[in-house]
């Protein structure tokens, strides 16, 4: 996936709301809030919270639903409608800082119009028609010059030769973890708690109070928990690459320390491995390719959240 799903993750918000709205009902989590019509509704203009000094409003999570949408499903995908604003609104912040003169727009649009010509349209009537502005464009153009600059191909091949044969050749780990699940964008104190809360946790299995297979059951935020943390056999380039590095690095037996990643915190202990061929076939490069694009979309948020730490409404 690529690091321009900041800028059209709303589409994947629609997908799942889609997905979901096909699912049986029975198969949705309820509503924590009752759904008759006389439920209280908050305005659309009331503040969620802030990203830096940019509001985030009911309405604005709500215009990512359709109106007929069941008021439980809305409920179940609003969290990651809110993440997905948020993101798009730390991201517009940190491209708002890269420089863009009007004379390089300038120059594309005379190209683009070469191009369109022989459809007898011009670029102005395409952004019209897609309702695009210049600062739309610019932040397009923006996005691609980052990606084009993480992901050269000499990056690539040098990430390929840089790590472990494992990661492309095949080779599949069984793990477990206990995840503690915190937002990237929580103020710091609220990431340390967490961070310190599963530290005790993994103290008290060092210490052998209990077992990592009961202690994932009783405090993991992930589904697994209901298999003492089990997540299967997976090849790295299934998981978020802090995952992967982290449970490839172990032996089978061997627990890791608290390992950080978009979701939250984990502690992996690994359960079995499945060696691969020993080779790094074709598709080494789309995984290289994929991890950096990973990378720079986090350091993008973490650069972005220096300036605009995200806050709830009061």
């Amino acid at each position: 996936m690529t690091f321009t799903r900041f800028a059209f993750s709303l589409a994947a918000v629609m997908l799942l709301a889609s997905s979901a709205m096909a699912q049986d009902a029975g198969t949705t989590q309820p509503s924590t809030q009752p759904t008759t019509a006389a439920t209280t509704k908050p305005a659309p203009e009331t503040v969620i919270l802030y990203v830096g000094d940019k509001p985030v409003t009911e309405g604005q999570i709500d215009a990512m639903f359709p109106a007929a949408m069941p008021a439980e499903v809305r409920q179940a995908l609003r969290k990651r409608a809110i993440d997905t604003v948020v993101k798009n609104t730390l991201l517009d912040a940190y491209l708002a800082r890269m420089p863009f003169p009007q004379e390089e727009l300038d120059r594309l649009k005379v190209q683009m119009n070469s191009q369109l010509a022989p459809q007898g349209k011009t670029v102005e009537q395409v952004m019209a028609e897609k309702g695009l502005t210049d600062e739309m464009f610019a932040k397009q153009i923006k996005l691609q010059k980052l990606q084009q600059q993480a992901v050269t191909q000499e990056k690539v091949d040098q990430y390929v030769k840089d790590h472990p044969v494992s990661y492309f050749d095949g080779t599949a780990v069984q793990a477990s973890h206990i995840l503690l699940m915190v937002d990237l964008y929580a103020p710091q104190d609220v990431r340390d708690e967490y961070r310190r809360k599963l530290a005790g946790i993994l103290e008290e299995i060092k210490s052998g109070q209990i077992d990592f297979a009961e202690a994932a059951k009783q405090h993991s935020d992930c589904p697994s928990s209901a298999k003492g943390g089990d997540l299967g056999e997976f090849e790295f380039s299934k998981m978020v690459p802090a995952f992967s590095e982290a449970a490839f690095a172990l032996a089978v037996g061997e627990m890791s320390d608290i390992v950080e990643t978009p979701f939250g915190f984990h502690v992996i202990k690994v359960t079995g491995r499945t060696e691969g061929d020993g080779e790094a076939g074709l598709d080494a490069s789309a995984l290289a390719r994929n991890i950096l694009s990973q990378r720079l979309e986090q350091q993008v948020l973490v650069d972005a959240l220096k300036d605009n730490p995200v806050r709830l409404a009061k």
